[in-house]
């Protein structure tokens, strides 16, 4: 099927490849054609996982499209540009048509965590990388709080804001400890 905003040069196959529609070329050196096309593209995984391909629609002009919503996209003409594309089993670089499935931003990112099983950073406490304190001090400062001591004086102490203060001990944050 034909990969829309590609003026029909381009062709998605439903298991997941894309291919440039043969035809000919003017040759601008000596006026003549050459054949171009018929072959399936080499796709190029980008550092987020999903597969790219690059599509020359004019003379000197190209641009870069996901595998997946040129699939997706050239067997269903009417879904939204705005939507994102879903793929079911989770793996980003399985492109088949029966793979594929519209939906919202939000729907996407809870299928990766509800379906999937996806785990949200998998660092906490002292682990992070970003942390100023230790989990020995998140135990300090609920035992000082519960003390009655002044959370502006923790803060100090600590060297964090207040407001990290009054989210550890209300349990926002640090809760796995």
């Amino acid at each position: 099927m034909a990969i829309p905003n590609t003026n029909d040069l381009y062709e998605a196959s439903n298991t997941g490849n894309i291919r440039r529609v043969e035809g000919f070329a003017r040759n601008n050196i000596n006026g003549g054609c050459r054949k171009v096309g018929g072959n399936i593209l080499r796709q190029k995984t980008k550092s987020n996982g999903y597969k790219e391909v690059n599509l020359y629609t004019s003379p000197m002009k190209s641009k870069m499209m996901y595998v997946h919503r040129a699939v997706y996209f050239a067997f269903n003409k009417d879904g939204d540009a705005l939507m994102q594309i879903n793929h079911i089993d989770g793996d980003k670089s399985n492109n088949k048509l029966s793979n594929l499935e519209l939906c919202t931003a939000s729907y996407n990112v809870k299928h990766s965590y509800d379906v999937l099983k996806r785990k949200a950073s998998g660092v906490a406490g002292d682990r992070h990388g970003m942390t100023k304190l230790k989990n020995e001090d998140v135990f300090k400062i609920r035992e000082e709080h519960s003390e009655k001591r002044n959370v502006s004086e923790l803060a100090k102490k600590y060297k964090v804001g207040k407001s990290t203060i009054i989210r550890i001990v209300s349990r926002k944050s640090w809760r796995h400890i």
